[in-house]
């Protein structure tokens, strides 16, 4: 009986059996491939869909007064502190190619507006020292000026007079 064992255990598969196996294996590969590609179209739909933008309930004209407390020349991040502070968050920015200037979309959710905030880099400075060029507020879909924002605090000297006492 063992000799019974061991003969069906060696034995090969027929050609049959081996078009049969290939074909599973094949099919197998087919639908893995089906699966990835399907898990990466739902990923990509997740990501695409998770892109969400901070919407501030201020008024427009109560984000005008915060805005225009800055000044010009206010160093980035610090103009980022300063209005999330006065109840301001960032809706999203967007850095220009060459990396010298970036502009900050405050959302307000009252008539589609946004308080649009503009810095560039003064020469020789890092790419980390961008300081603030312009603001205005815009309403819709476009980015076209509103009303230019008035900074009331003084301009901040970059580079102090060299006859300064």
């Amino acid at each position: 009986m063992s000799e019974m064992k061991t003969a069906s255990q060696s034995r090969q598969p027929t050609p049959v059996e081996r078009r049969v196996s290939i074909r599973s294996s094949l099919a197998r590969r087919r639908d893995m491939k089906a699966m990835a590609s399907l898990l990466a179209v739902v990923a990509s739909l997740g990501y695409v869909l998770a892109q969400t933008y901070i919407v501030n309930e201020m008024r427009p004209a109560e984000a005008l007064k915060v805005a225009s407390r800055l000044s010009i020349g206010t160093r980035e991040e610090a103009a980022d502190n300063f209005m999330a502070t006065n109840g301001l968050r960032v809706g999203y920015s967007l850095t220009h190619t060459n990396g010298t200037e970036s502009t900050h979309y405050y959302l307000l959710r009252e008539e589609d507006q946004r308080i649009i905030l503009q810095f560039s880099m003064s020469s020789g400075s890092a790419q980390t020292n961008r300081l603030l060029k312009t603001g205005w507020i815009s309403s819709g879909t476009n980015s076209e000026t509103k009303q230019r924002i008035n900074f009331t605090n003084a301009p901040k000297a970059v580079n102090p007079p060299a006859n300064a006492p």
